[in-house]
């Protein structure tokens, strides 16, 4: 595998982490909002609502990560280039 393919699957690695992240604290945000502000949802509703944000949050991952890679492509190109010329 080339510099660029291993620089490439290294921050598509990192990516993935960083959203399951936001993802969970995205999930607790919701409950201790809920919570602090005295707004009642019944758990299966809650439930389900969650889940079909964290469907839509990796969705949207999937959908947008090859438009985030291929903005990054040129910037990967550079710095492979700078790294081989030295």
């Amino acid at each position: 595998m080339d510099k660029k393919a291993q620089i490439s699957t290294a921050i598509e690695r990192v990516l993935h982490k960083h959203m399951e992240r936001v993802k969970e604290g995205t999930i607790d945000f919701t409950h201790l909002y809920l919570q602090r502000n005295n707004i009642h949802v019944d758990r299966p509703s809650l439930a389900k609502v969650l889940e079909i944000v964290r469907l839509a949050l990796d969705s949207e991952h999937m959908n947008k990560l090859d438009q985030f890679m291929a903005e990054l492509d040129g910037t990967l190109n550079s710095v492979v280039h700078d790294a081989d010329r030295e």
